[in-house]
């Protein structure tokens, strides 16, 4: 079933042939083994044949040894012939399409190999499936079809989602799904958040691919809907089965043009936009080497660096590389020289003066407080950069062994894939003393314990440790009102946890949210959970928010 959505997502894409297909239909007309001269005139047929003489096109190609009509062989040939064309004409449109993704100009070639020079493809999976692979995973955190839709007030975020994991660049999807050890294992890392928009020229190919579909469609009515709303003016227009169809025509080309304003909606935000992707890092660039020669040295370039004096006699550098943020250079050079985090917030700022002008400001994706036998540190992942990459960093710092990296690395991918599917319930602006301008952001289920929301963004921000309490009180006072505590027992030896609920809160949601905030198991847990929440909602006064994907006997327990 996957190789055929592979298949047909290359069709439709107007990408070339897998190379396996061409193994196969190679194979079935036995082109290697003949003379040169025989491979090269039967490849030479087939881009020269017309769809539907497929019988006469092997004819053309075998020059002997033409299987009998009515036979196995001559059915298989058939088939393989017609593969052939096909492969022809998937060719020219990927050529015509003016593709840069490097796995699509391998099977450019691959299938050019073929045909022109008579070079047998590879069999397997080729490097552009691995690509669509990768997409499809993706794709499959946008949500089920049954959600892209387009209404007359929005385009739901599923159907975005999905246009732009299918319109994303391979270096796009690099850095949002990178790559893993084997095709079947999804991502490396949680980089991706479905809800966000991925890169500026991601964006605005998104609105033109929507924007082309609804053009298409509103030009295949007969009529316009100036012309539908006159007829229904019409004394004589009395059917009322006519009528009904010219109402719904209306509304369905009102709906379109409703579509067609909500795109400019979409143009004019391109400027403010937060992407997942602000910058692409050159040393994602693929280097294209000639065959024979060495691949050449390149030698990083910092875009900042701040000299720093420890008395030792031995020189010392905080350094800042493109694709980095200062973030992770003043921490990882901290944990490396044991700076405390008032000496590393001065860093930080003397760094910042030195950073161009044009370079993003960081912002968190993601930080856990990791408990080693030195004390608890805080990991971070900033935005732009992979799981992977960041426990690397940490690991190396703080001497954490192969081991204990592999555990940090699936613990926080985890936590991360159920991160991405809550919703965010509060955003903070913070200016920092040396002028960057940073955001604390509150996900379902950070409110539950903000003392350590706030406390790892101040480590993982290079704050000072006064601003945490500070932070604690701007989360407190915009968040929605308070209603009570749920006491929740922890497995041994785990001190037990309190699950906030606030006035407005949707009882299913919160404890899902609570969950995987701490890693527990749904199972049994959840019903259970939203049934006490329930119960004291009701006690309290409140409202009680049900939620249709459980039944009423399974959360009331009526």
């Amino acid at each position: 079933q996957k190789v055929e959505l592979l298949r047909g997502w290359r069709r439709q894409m107007a990408m070339p042939p897998r190379a396996s297909d061409l193994w196969m239909a190679n194979n079935d007309l036995r082109l290697h083994g003949r003379p040169a001269e025989y491979q090269l005139q039967m490849l030479a047929g087939a881009g020269e044949s017309e769809t539907g003489e497929v019988a006469h096109i092997y004819s053309f190609f075998a020059g002997l040894d033409v299987p009998e009509p009515n036979t196995r062989e001559h059915t298989i040939a058939v088939s393989a012939a017609k593969k052939m064309d096909e492969a022809v004409e998937m060719l020219e449109s990927a050529l015509q399409a003016n593709y840069e993704d490097v796995s699509v100009l391998e099977a450019i070639n691959a299938t050019s190999d073929l045909l022109f020079y008579g070079i047998e493809p590879d069999r397997g999976l080729d490097n552009l499936d691995l690509v669509l692979i990768r997409k499809m995973n993706l794709r499959d955190e946008c949500g089920p079809a049954s959600k892209y839709s387009i209404g007359t007030r929005k385009i739901s975020d599923q159907l975005l989602c999905a246009m732009r994991i299918t319109l994303a660049l391979e270096t796009e999807l690099d850095q949002l799904c990178p790559k893993t050890f084997h095709w079947n294992d999804g991502c490396e890392g949680g980089l991706f958040r479905w809800r966000r928009p991925i890169s500026r020229r991601n964006e605005e190919m998104t609105i033109q691919a929507i924007r082309d579909t609804v053009g298409m469609l509103l030009s295949a009515y007969p009529t316009h809907m100036e012309d539908d709303e006159s007829l229904l003016t019409l004394s004589t227009m009395t059917n009322p089965r006519i009528r009904s169809a010219i109402q719904l025509r209306i509304r369905e080309q009102a709906l379109m043009q409703n579509v067609k304003a909500l795109l400019e909606e979409m143009e004019e935000k391109l400027e403010t936009q937060r992407y997942q992707i602000f910058e692409m890092p050159k040393w994602r660039a693929p280097l294209m080497i000639a065959p024979g020669e060495p691949p050449p040295i390149v030698e990083e370039v910092p875009i900042a660096e701040l000299p720093v004096n420890f008395g030792d006699g031995n020189s010392h550098s905080v350094r800042v590389f493109q694709g980095q943020t200062l973030e992770r250079a003043v921490t990882s050079f901290a944990a490396q020289h044991l700076i405390g985090q008032e000496d590393a917030e001065k860093l930080a700022a003397e760094l910042h003066k030195r950073m161009p002008e044009d370079h993003p400001a960081a912002q968190l994706h993601y930080a856990i407080s990791v408990a080693l036998p030195s004390g608890a540190k805080t990991m971070a992942v900033y935005e732009n950069e992979t799981v992977g990459d960041a426990a690397a960093v940490f690991c190396q710092a703080w001497n954490v062994p192969k081991e204990g990296k592999l555990t940090l690395m699936q613990k926080v991918s985890k936590r991360l894939k159920k991160r991405a599917k809550q919703r965010e319930i509060l955003s903070i602006p913070v200016t920092a003393a040396d002028g960057r301008k940073l955001s604390l952001r509150i996900m379902q289920g950070d409110q539950h314990n903000i003392f350590d929301a706030a406390r790892n963004f101040v480590n993982a921000m290079v704050l000072p440790e006064t601003a945490i309490s500070q932070l604690v009180q701007a989360v407190e006072t915009r968040l929605p009102k308070f209603a009570f505590n749920v006491p929740v027992t922890m497995p041994e030896p785990q001190p037990p946890l309190n699950m906030r609920v606030q006035e407005g809160d949707d009882p299913f949601e919160i404890s899902v949210a609570f969950l995987a905030q701490n890693d527990l198991d749904e199972g049994e847990m959840l019903p259970k959970m939203v049934r006490v929440i329930q119960g004291k909602m009701r006690q309290l006064g409140m409202p009680v928010y049900m939620n249709h994907f459980l039944t009423r006997n399974a959360i009331i327990g009526d």
